[in-house]
């Protein structure tokens, strides 16, 4: 037989192997972030547009984030600006700000966008700064005076109707990463994998969820359950990432979990059984007089200093001031979980 008939043959009897997750998953919305030093490969791009343009053909929605990264470090270099970073975060001078916005909405954008529609997509280019609501960001030393890292923010809204819109008109929306100011609605700086990842998750699920950046890049996620609220979750789960430790690897067992739930409702007064991060991670040093994966993890807590958390909803009190006290940057939807406005 022909080889280009068995390669087409072969070629059709994957897409038949792939039927059912095709039906499965069509008309469902992925959203899509790449950046980092992915994007100095043209090649790699094109073939990521390419694969993207043909998830839209099957009848799927995918919304694209993307990054800059060193085309941002290159546009300043060239304007005699020097790229510096502050705990990961990239530092952004006002005069900085419009070369980011330039080359991230200007160039890096209408680049992507003209080479998913080179591929037969329809793909539209959105600013950030009409998508992302963001906060600035207060950094401080090792001594704990103020850094001036300048128009650095994090996210703490969306606003998707331009996304649903275009989703609605089956066309990919492809997002860059700016944010605009609560209050001043001037364009901040910002990393988008936080927002993305926790705002995915929660729509998943249906219910309250989070994100976390570990210092290596890689992002964390964590979603309310019976036993654990979102916080508790997400901070035990980035401190078994840091341990290496497998994420479905049970670290703190029912029997200890249990028994300080019951103590909350039945004689401390609270109505929510779920435990909060500091009780987590009391359990966790209880299960590390037994458990040598426990105490792994416990040990990582110090790496979590500097590290940006990012949540679906307003989370308590208690747990805000656990994840200043352990040096990690909170941002929340401004959102409640329930009605009631407060947490107990």
């Amino acid at each position: 037989m022909d080889s280009k008939i068995t390669r087409l043959i072969e070629q059709a009897s994957v897409i038949v192997g792939a039927l059912p997750y095709l039906q499965a998953y069509r008309d469902k919305t992925f959203l899509i972030k790449f950046g980092g030093s992915a994007m100095d490969d043209t090649r790699l791009v094109k073939k990521l547009m390419r694969d993207i343009v043909l998830l839209e053909v099957l009848g799927f929605n995918p919304v694209i984030v993307h990054g800059g990264g060193k085309a941002i470090s290159k546009a300043m270099a060239e304007a005699g600006l020097e790229a510096r970073f502050v705990n990961g975060l990239r530092v952004t001078t006002p005069e900085a700000i419009s070369i980011v916005e330039r080359t991230l909405s200007g160039t890096i954008n209408p680049g992507l966008v003209q080479m998913f529609r080179d591929y037969g997509g329809k793909g539209v280019g959105i600013p950030g700064t009409e998508i992302f609501v963001g906060e600035r960001i207060h950094e401080k030393d090792e001594q704990g005076n103020p850094i001036d890292i300048g128009e650095v923010g994090n996210v703490i809204g969306c606003l998707t109707e331009r996304i649903t819109e275009a989703l609605e008109l089956q066309i990919t929306p492809i997002v860059s990463p700016l944010a605009k100011e609560l209050g001043t609605h001037k364009p901040l700086n910002v990393n988008a994998d936080l927002a993305a990842a926790a705002l995915a998750k929660e729509e998943a699920t249906g219910a309250p969820a989070c994100a976390m950046v570990l210092p290596d890049g890689r992002v964390v996620t964590g979603k309310t359950s019976s036993l654990l609220g979102a916080s508790a979750a997400l901070l035990l789960n980035a401190l078994k990432a840091m341990a290496g430790i497998r994420s479905d690897m049970n670290l703190i067992s029912n029997q200890v979990i249990e028994p300080i739930s019951a103590l909350k409702i039945q004689s401390l007064g609270h109505h929510n059984p779920r435990l909060h991060s500091d009780e987590v991670l009391i359990a966790l040093a209880i299960s590390a007089l037994t458990n040598p994966l426990a105490d792994m993890a416990r040990a990582q807590l110090g790496t979590l200093r500097g590290c940006d958390a990012h949540f679906s909803v307003i989370i308590s009190e208690e747990d805000i001031k656990l994840y200043k006290r352990l040096g990690i940057h909170v941002s929340c939807e401004p959102k409640y979980e329930s009605k009631r406005l407060y947490h107990k």
